[in-house]
């Protein structure tokens, strides 16, 4: 909290240390499934410093006007349930099978092409 005398303020009698685990929960929570929707499964165990680096900046963005500032983040380990691992890897498969039919695709008009050239 601080530097200054009227962050410190701000803190105490907008915020206080109540609100602020509450809030802290959940901005944080927020902030790793935003993240989170745009990796690939195989990616997710790979990214902690990244994760850390967006949720600092995440939370300092929300917390400094109420006069807290965050100099580091953690993220210790990163457990996936069962039912999201199945799905992400789903999602993943899928993406992988719509790019294949995409170059399939790609590669049958190139041939059309050729052939209505010759």
């Amino acid at each position: 909290m601080g530097p200054d005398e009227e962050r410190f303020r701000i803190f105490v009698y907008e915020l206080g240390p109540a609100k602020l685990d509450e809030l802290l929960a959940a901005e944080s929570e927020e902030a790793i499934r935003n993240f989170i929707r745009g990796v690939k499964l195989s990616e997710v165990e790979d990214i902690k410093g990244e994760i850390a680096s967006t949720l600092l900046s995440d939370l300092n963005k929300k917390f400094q006007p109420l006069g807290v500032n965050f100099e580091n983040v953690q993220i210790m380990t990163i457990q996936i349930p069962p039912t999201l691992r199945a799905d992400l890897a789903k999602t993943t498969s899928f993406d992988i099978q719509l790019q294949n039919q995409m170059k399939k695709h790609e590669n049958d008009t190139l041939h059309l092409m050729n052939r209505e050239n010759q």
